[in-house]
Parts: structure tokens; C-alpha cells; sequence
């Protein structure tokens, strides 16, 4: 587990604030789907598949993909806001162990930063999420 752990970190410090160009090297860019860079996190019984097409200092924006019945760790941003927008499924998003909302298709939720959250799909359909976190991850 320590390996894994180990590779996991070292791919999150390349990829997180550093794409697509490291940050003493940001610039404007075209980000193709095929660009991005694909994550696969091992979640409470199923991998959850993240798309992360752009991270700098200021900004993480990607895809993220949840199979019917999965669901997303729970993380608390001290210091960022996090975005959904729903392109398609419905989510269940957790907010402080209390507050529970459903969010469908064409729908969108914002996290504040310091809220503990995690985010479930009870349905039997895929979930695919916009996401973006600001100023940072």
C-alpha cells in the first residue's frame, strides 16, 4: 500500500498546479479531452475516474466520472470553493454530515471552502460531473 500510495502522490504533485505547463511556465492553451490528464482514485469500493483538464496556482478544472453506486472520498478545500455542474446522472452531495441535496443533469452545486463533503450516485446511471475548485486544490 505504501508503493501505491507513494506513486499516487508523486503523480498528484505533477499534475495538480502543474498542467498543462508547469507553473513558471504558464501560459494560454487549447486542452483537448485527449489532453487531459486521466486519474483513477480507488474509492469506497469503486475507482472513480477524474479528467483533469487544466490545474495552476488559481484553478483545478476537470471531468469526473461516478459508476452507479460509487462514491467520491470526503475532502474539505480549507482554502477553496468547489464547483459541480452536472452533465449528466444525478449526485447526492453531503454537506458537514448533515445537509443533503440531489443534484440532476443540467444542475449545479457549489462547495464552500471549508465544508466537509462527499458526493454519492444511488443511481443505476453514470454520473458525469464538471468540476472546478478555486484557488486552488
Amino acid at each position: 500500500m505504501a508503493k501505491v500510495d507513494e506513486r499516487m502522490s508523486t503523480l498528484l504533485k505533477a499534475v495538480f498546479q502543474n498542467w498543462p505547463n508547469p507553473l513558471k511556465e504558464k501560459k494560454s492553451a487549447k486542452i483537448t479531452m485527449e489532453q487531459g490528464k486521466i486519474l483513477n482514485f480507488l474509492g469506497e469500493g469503486d475507482p472513480t475516474h477524474f479528467t483533469v483538464l487544466a490545474s495552476t496556482d488559481k484553478l483545478t478544472v476537470g471531468i469526473s466520472k461516478l459508476i452507479p453506486g460509487a462514491r467520491y472520498f470526503s475532502s474539505i478545500h480549507k482554502n477553496s470553493d468547489e464547483f459541480y455542474y452536472l452533465l449528466s446522472g444525478t449526485l447526492t452531495v453531503l454537506i458537514n454530515d448533515v445537509d443533503s441535496s440531489d443534484v440532476n443533469e443540467g444542475e449545479s452545486f457549489l462547495i464552500a471552502a471549508g465544508d466537509k463533503h462527499e458526493v454519492f450516485n444511488f443511481t443505476d446511471k453514470m454520473c458525469v460531473v464538471l468540476f472546478c475548485i478555486a484557488p486552488e486544490l
